[in-house]
């Protein structure tokens, strides 16, 4: 907190500031309380109290944070109104940060730091009765809450989340833009004037942008970001603004948080109740579409429901209504891909047609990979029986052949999407169908591929064991074992 001097007023207020000045920071609450007693508006007093226990070891937060509102309510003077002013934002950034930094220390101790998660929850508090116009606060808090495990918290954090951002939904959902989008197909959709933007630049190579846009007579702020030096795509947009903002405050960059109704899906399953499961996939079908958590998550609904057959009818009449729906067909290619129902045919089908539309949807690619081993797996099946049953049947791998190499290209496109490159599961994939159509050379690229990524996954069990599946089905015995006993060690060591 800032020194502050002022003109002298009552012998308590001169002490007051003698002792701050000196950091004698007890002195001067003494002497300020006093003050207060006679004068409980002066606001002055009340800024200099503010100070005087934020000072203190350790400080008084709950009661600093009370005082300074306490300020805000009673100052008159421009300058000490435009100091509480300043010291309420910087405040509010330093519990902000000082929360994060308790609540990555309770992480780094597995949840053995308990002080740390209790002062990262004391913070937030503070800073929601400083600042209670920062949705900032309350996605925090969700975090803090998750991290403890209290779901009665989480549940009602996340309700509160749900229910600030329902206009920045709405909005969404009238204007068909979603997180992630590109910046100028956004703006494009919005089709509204832009009043001004700013941008940020930082040492990491990665940028900002804040976008002013008229509509009628309010202004939409949309959010974007820029990772070393790529397109811009969007990170969030705010459509209600607290009429007290600076035009600074509206224009800093802020994030659209999804999490909450992640979390919210999430407890709503386990509780069985499907309304509320459905209201917020819905949303995140607005925000996130083509999720493959939401896609997998209706999917669940629908089978532990019993109404698989009846989210098919509805998936197939929308997409008869709607052929561009990408959503529904991704939706209605996992109905058909279920075990259950295994109409892979089917969903083949309905994932290949939303490559052809949408070819940067990442788990169309997966999806149509799975179910296409899925079917090789039967048909490889069956002619393993046939061969069991007559020693003279003579197996044809060609009855398959087929639906591996679409799967094996699957997997290759989804590993090109931007962020799938460095997937070292899907090699694992490629591995197994390479193995099982003996094609050695590919099984060699795949090793290299592996093998440069050493460095990114190094530290991992998984990525050595792998390694040491295609080194094993390549016939390089030492390689194999180096890298199981590497994985074992990492897993022997908790890593």
């Amino acid at each position: 907190m800032s020194q502050m001097a002022y003109q002298c007023a009552s012998p308590e207020m001169t002490t007051a500031k003698i002792a701050i000045n000196r950091k004698d920071y007890k002195a001067a609450e003494e002497s300020l309380q006093k003050e207060l007693a006679k004068n409980a508006m002066n606001g002055e007093a009340w800024l200099l109290l503010s100070q005087a226990m934020m000072g203190m070891q350790p400080p008084k937060t709950l009661e600093a944070v009370d005082a300074l509102s306490n300020a805000n309510k009673h100052l008159k003077d421009p300058k000490l109104k435009q100091e509480a002013a300043f010291l309420t934002i910087n405040g509010w950034v330093g519990f902000y940060n000082s929360a994060v930094e308790g609540l990555n220390k309770y992480y780094d101790s597995d949840g053995a730091d308990e002080k740390s998660i209790a002062q990262a929850e004391q913070l937030m508090v503070a800073a929601q009765k400083l600042r209670p116009d920062k949705i900032e606060n309350e996605n925090l808090l969700a975090k803090i809450y998750k991290a403890k495990k209290d779901t009665a918290k989480i549940i009602e954090i996340s309700n509160v989340i749900s229910q600030s951002q329902s206009s920045a939904v709405a909005f969404a959902k009238k204007n068909k833009i979603f997180l992630g989008q590109d910046r100028n197909t956004a703006l494009n959709a919005i089709n509204k004037p832009v009043v001004k933007n700013a941008g940020s630049k930082f040492t990491s190579g990665d940028s900002s942008i804040t976008d002013k846009i008229q509509i009628d007579t309010t202004n939409v702020y949309l959010f974007s970001s820029s990772k070393s030096g790529k397109s811009f795509n969007v990170d969030g947009w705010r459509t209600l603004t607290p009429a007290s903002w600076t035009e600074d405050d509206k224009m800093m960059f802020s994030q659209l948080t999804v999490e909450p109704y992640y979390t919210l899906a999430e407890i709503y399953m386990a509780e069985k109740k499907y309304d509320l499961v459905a209201k917020n996939l819905d949303i995140l079908d607005i925000l996130k579409p083509n999720d493959q958590f939401v896609s997998g998550m209706r999917i669940q609904m629908y089978q532990e429901q019993g109404k698989v057959d009846q989210a098919i009818t509805e998936l197939k009449q929308l997409v008869a209504d709607e052929p561009e729906n990408v959503i529904a067909r991704m939706n209605l290619g996992m109905l058909y891909g279920d075990e259950k129902i295994a109409n892979y045919d089917g969903a083949i089908e309905q994932y290949e047609t939303v490559i052809k539309m949408k070819p940067d949807i990442a788990d169309a690619y997966y999806n149509l990979a799975a179910v296409c081993k899925s079917k090789a797996k039967i048909l490889q099946d069956e002619e393993n029986a046939k061969a069991d049953k007559d020693k003279k049947y003579k197996h044809d791998i060609n009855s398959y052949k087929p639906l591996l190499m679409k799967a094996a290209n699957a997997f290759e496109q989804y590993s090109k999407i931007p962020g799938k490159d460095n997937d070292f599961v899907i090699y694992e994939q490629l591995v197994n169908i390479y193995d099982v159509m003996n094609e050695k050379e590919k099984l060699k690229v795949i090793v290299t591929k592996l093998e440069k990524m050493s460095e990114e996954f190094g530290s991992k069990a998984e990525y050595h064991e792998v390694l040491g599946t295609v080194y094993a089905r390549l016939n390089e015995k030492k390689k194999a074992e180096d890298s199981f006993n590497k994985a074992d060690s990492i897993r022997k060591n908790g890593r």
